[in-house]
């Protein structure tokens, strides 16, 4: 089963990418394949340059966009890219360049989403988050007052 990381970068330090390799490297006695899609909006720094030279061309993509939106609009970009390809199973763990401040323990998490799931067949549809949880009544609040997101759902065509 494949699990692609997306990293959406601006001009972080993406050292998520030195544990990226290590966790790699940790997991590879499992049954999982994976993948990075770096997504830049600027050019790339030298030392993160040459953090994805430790990975082989079928473990890394790296693709520069245009510096619009945030890191939505990498992971929309993304999913409308794969959808195209009708890429469809596996999973996708999004994370920006420097995801630590809001998730510690980023890969803790993902080998134990990984762990627990390891018998569930890939289903589609699944959204597992992955560090802090933040709660919405489908206008923004409490977290982003007055966000249009019902719209946007609707649109994408989910319900809510």
């Amino acid at each position: 089963m494949r699990v692609d990381f997306v990293i959406s970068l601006y001009q972080e330090d993406c050292r998520v990418l030195d544990q990226l390799r290590v966790f790699f490297d940790e997991m590879s006695h499992t049954k999982y394949k994976f993948s990075i899609f770096l997504y830049h909006k600027s050019d790339l720094t030298p030392q993160n340059a040459n953090r994805t030279m430790r990975f082989i061309r079928s473990e890394i993509m790296i693709n520069r966009l245009e510096n619009i939106g945030r890191e939505s609009d990498t992971y929309l970009n993304h999913m409308m890219r794969m959808c195209a390809e009708k890429r469809d199973d596996g999973y996708s763990v999004f994370i920006q360049g420097n995801p630590f401040d809001h998730s510690p323990d980023l890969f803790g998490a993902v080998r134990r989403f990984l762990e627990s799931s390891s018998d569930m067949a890939c289903q589609k549809g699944i959204f597992a988050p992955i560090g802090c949880d933040f709660y919405c009544d489908m206008t923004g609040r409490p977290n982003h007052p007055k966000l249009p997101i019902a719209p946007v759902f609707e649109k994408l065509g989910l319900t809510h």
